[in-house]
């Protein structure tokens, strides 16, 4: 990396001599024939324009390196040549341009079964004076600065021929018509007058022009050419050659001026550092710096996975990266590097209008604000991303948030809180570390109960505290299951469940805000209490009533959204130490947009959390035979189950909810109901219905992530991390329907 640094440093050396101007040294080399004559009819030749040319260039741009070759129609190959030669020779350094003006006769280069090269003539008849153009072009490669060829000649497009007139990667090229064409004569309506007007009307107001912009200005109809002008910028990135208006010699010297302050950098690349990649870069620092800047030095080079220790690693934080495991640090930088080339791929697009193919064909259909909101939204994305891979790998370090002393440190900690990880640490404290619950949790006051429960939710029922509408979700409970102290038991999850749904949270949760909790022993059940979410005061519809009323069915791009935002959501739970138990269809919450009859699909909750519990105690046995609650069971927890119900049990349930989302159809529409069944056939039957049906109505790829869920293969939690698998086998696989 210091050898690299040190001939960027090298390249860079002559800026602070450039800042005037984007080159140190500008060479006019001006080229007709010596034999041209003018006639009656046209005063003008090819030597008085090139005289015209010159004085512009010395009276408006200070351009006083100008040179005059009459070609001579002797030895006309040979003495070009040489020419050329010398002055690569003489002008040679990277921050010197070259401008090279022809104007003479063409040869279309068709006689003898020519192949039509750029070749150019004394007189602009076969037979006379000519010299092969297309030999000598090649050579202007082996000048380091920057060349603009400007071509006022019959046939000018027959430069950039293929393979023989290949245009150098250096070379900037303005050509008068394209093959086969011809342009006027010396004149009021040369191709040269025309480029002498272009260059002095967009050179006016600022001082200086490109020779992009002066295309743009001859290929317009006010020119009045004849013919269509033909612009070969310079190769790769670099932009197109800018001439500027020289300083005459009494104004300051770039080593004169005095520096006032200056700032450091951080250029973040996303490829390797190959020799293309360092050209351009040098290119970019050296010839678009702004003319306020006297020097560029860089100072340190450093890869990617430096850079984001040199980020992560500022004190002692339980965000460190070193903190990580090798493949956790080689994610996050991985995750680094993909977010900056997403940044990288959009800027282009605004400011050049090209894009990837894989984003373009998602671009072309969209207006300007459009596309704008679009690459917004890809931006998003990509941080969402990013922030997720920060936050997995922190979470899931052997260790690191497990110890009861460091996770309260953790919840303090700036790191932690500038990464938006706090209100995970909180909850996996409890999780892991449960507190003695405080009973100012439990309601005391007068709870108002609404019509019952809603056909549309029927777990839930509207209720009043005082003149605050709520939501109450009930759980009932076996009364001889609490007996012999289970009802303590049940009581201390009711209030430990109340915590965690109150703990502040951010939105990827999905969760509302359970303000209370209540006992009605005479009913046999609990009740959680929620408030309504900002913006809405009717209760919800369940996404099982949804699917199976089958009135205002989602749009394809609206299904893959709500299954990544409950995939999302219950990976936010898993990682913060939480199972659900219960995912299911019934369990998926939406709302009516405020006074209309649309269900507001962009907006879910996940309810159901009289089950949940923290994933390192033992879950509630339960027996339920009910074909449209068992079809989201995985087959070890269905009946009276004797497996502890684990993460990989919720991702199981997930990949029903995800199959149901894609087909739009319940599973229990597929059983009987006195159909006797197996757990394992009813999952066999259900894993048979998503590889046959989902492919036609989601793809191939949403399938495949709906199956792995239900899949024996899916990693098993103590070998690997589940939110991780979970991220790249299922999640990542749905964010590809994204923005359909």
């Amino acid at each position: 990396m210091e050898k690299l640094k040190n001939h960027f440093n090298k390249s860079l050396k002559g800026l602070s001599q450039k800042q005037l101007n984007d080159y140190t040294t500008i060479r006019i080399l001006l080229l007709y024939w010596d034999c041209e004559e003018a006639d009656d009819h046209n005063k003008a030749t090819f030597k008085s324009e090139a005289l015209g040319l010159e004085s512009y260039f010395r009276s408006q741009l200070n351009y006083n390196a100008v040179e005059h070759f009459p070609i001579p129609t002797s030895d006309s190959q040979l003495s070009l040549s040489n020419k050329i030669g010398q002055t690569l020779i003489s002008a040679n350094d990277p921050s010197s341009l070259l401008i090279i003006h022809y104007g003479g006769h063409g040869d279309e280069d068709i006689a003898n079964g020519g192949l039509q090269r750029s070749v150019w003539s004394a007189y602009g008849r076969s037979g006379g004076p000519s010299l092969k153009w297309h030999e000598i072009q090649p050579t202007l490669e082996l000048f380091y600065g920057h060349v603009l060829l400007v071509l006022d000649c019959c046939y000018a497009g027959q430069a950039f021929r293929a393979p023989d007139s290949v245009v150098p990667r250096n070379v900037e090229v303005l050509a008068a018509c394209g093959m086969g064409r011809k342009t006027p004569l010396p004149g009021p309506y040369s191709f040269t007058a025309a480029f002498m007007k272009a260059l002095s009307s967009t050179a006016h107001a600022t001082g200086h022009t490109t020779t992009r912009d002066i295309f743009k200005t001859l290929a317009q109809k006010e020119a009045g050419l004849p013919e269509s002008p033909i612009f070969v910028p310079l190769a790769g990135s670099r932009g197109s050659i800018n001439l500027k208006t020289l300083p005459s010699s009494s104004v300051q010297t770039g080593d004169a001026r005095k520096e006032v302050g200056s700032m450091s950098l951080d250029v973040l690349i996303c490829h390797p550092f190959e020799k293309q990649i360092i050209e351009e870069l040098i290119v970019w620092l050296r010839d678009h710096a702004p003319q306020s800047v006297s020097h560029v030095l860089v100072s340190r080079i450093t890869s990617t996975s430096d850079y984001v220790h040199q980020h992560l690693d500022r004190g002692h934080s339980a965000a460190t990266l070193s903190s990580l495991s090798s493949s956790g640090q080689e994610r996050v930088s991985t995750s680094w590097a993909v977010f900056m080339s997403t940044i990288a791929n959009l800027t282009t697009h605004l400011r050049l209008g090209s894009l990837s193919n894989e984003i373009r064909p998602r671009l072309v259909t969209l207006n300007s604000d459009a596309k704008k909101e679009f690459v917004i939204q890809e931006l998003k994305a990509a941080l969402a991303t990013m922030e997720r891979t920060i936050e997995q790998n922190i979470f899931s370090a052997p260790g690191l948030l497990e110890d009861k002393q460091l996770l309260q440190q953790a919840i303090e900690d700036p790191t932690i809180q500038r990464l938006g990880l706090t209100d995970l640490c909180k909850i996996r404290l409890l999780a892991r570390f449960p507190s003695e619950p405080t009973s100012s949790s439990r309601l005391n006051g007068v709870l108002k109960i609404g019509q019952g429960a809603s056909p549309l939710a029927p777990s839930l029922v509207e209720g009043k505290i005082d003149n605050l509408s709520v939501i109450i979700e009930y759980k009932q409970y076996d009364r001889v299951s609490t007996m012999a102290g289970g009802l303590k038991i049940q009581e201390e999850r009711m209030k430990t469940l109340t915590e965690v749904l109150s703990t502040p949270k951010s939105a990827d949760f999905h969760t509302w805000k359970c303000i209370k909790w209540c006992h009605e022993p005479t009913k046999a059940r609990y009740g959680l209490i929620f408030e309504y979410p900002k913006g809405y005061s009717t209760l919800p519809v369940s996404l099982f009533e949804l699917i199976k009323r089958d009135n205002d069915r989602p749009s394809l791009a609206q299904r893959f959204a709500m299954a990544g935002i409950v995939g999302r959501a219950l990976q936010k739970w898993h990682t913060a130490g939480w199972v659900h138990q219960s995912i299911s269809s019934h369990n998926i919450m939406f709302f009516h947009h405020p006074g209309r009859a649309r269900i507001d699909y962009s907006n879910l909750y996940l309810c159901g959390f009289e089950f949940t519990r923290q994933s390192n105690r033992i879950s509630s046995p339960r027996q339920v035979e009910d074909f449209s609650r068992d079809v989201y069971r995985h087959p070890e927890r269905q009946g009276i189950p004797t497996i502890q119900h684990t993460k990989k049990h919720d991702i199981y349930s997930f990949g029903v909810v995800m199959t149901e989302i894609g087909l739009w159809d319940l599973f229990e529409h597929h059983f009987a109901g006195n159909e006797k069944i197996s757990p394992t056939g009813m999952s066999h039957r259900i894993r048979d219905n998503l590889r046959s049906r989902l492919p036609f109505h989601m793809g191939d790829t949403y399938k495949e992530a709906a199956d792995i869920c239900m899949s024996e293969d899916f990693p098993d939690e103590a070998k690997e991390n589940l939110e991780l698998a979970f991220e790249s086998r299922v999640l990542s696989k749905i964010n590809n329907g994204r923005g359909l």
